[in-house]
């Protein structure tokens, strides 16, 4: 019975976990700060398949740590250049891309692997998600759920806001 505001729902989410309050809003956002602070952007309509492995997880401070010890941690701008591609409503795949995938790539070779079968069944691009361990293709056409030896495999589409459960 206790209703409680965005602003109090961003502060209970923010105690959780630093990106818990994407999960809570959902849609396409611009994550700043700890991840905790959304802005809002179009929402590019996307099919998807994910992958993500049983055998391993990546924590989020663990891939991070690793691209710290990057020697080249250029940024090419990818941010504002996804958001003027997303107002556009142009194609994102050419220019999405995933720092932290060049920094766990040596030790989690089985990342590249489920990127290269994604690509190999017709996925358009395929990356690891966030820190990882799951990795995401975007497929322009339907296709069966794939099946890949201990891994959950799960096909998806983007929507505007919220989760919506299929």
């Amino acid at each position: 019975g206790n209703n409680l505001t965005s602003n109090d729902l961003i502060e209970l989410c923010s105690q959780i976990g630093s990106d818990i309050s994407f999960c809570l809003f959902g849609g396409t956002r611009l994550a700043t700060s700890k991840g905790d602070e959304l802005t809002k952007l179009k929402t590019p309509q996307l099919k998807l398949v994910l992958i993500k492995p049983k055998s391993f997880g990546i924590s989020a401070k663990e891939a991070y740590q690793k691209f710290d010890l990057l020697k080249d941690q250029t940024n090419q701008n990818a941010t504002f250049h996804m958001m003027m591609a997303i107002n556009k409503e142009e194609d994102i795949s050419p220019l999405m891309v995933n720092d932290l995938e060049r920094a766990i790539d040596a030790d989690y070779p089985a990342i590249g692997e489920i990127r290269d079968y994604l690509l190999s069944i017709g996925c358009k691009v395929a990356m690891m998600s966030g820190s990882g361990s799951t990795v995401f293709g975007i497929i322009e056409k339907d296709i069966t759920l794939p099946v890949y030896s201990d891994a959950e495999c799960f096909l998806a589409q983007t929507v505007d806001y919220g989760v919506r459960v299929v």
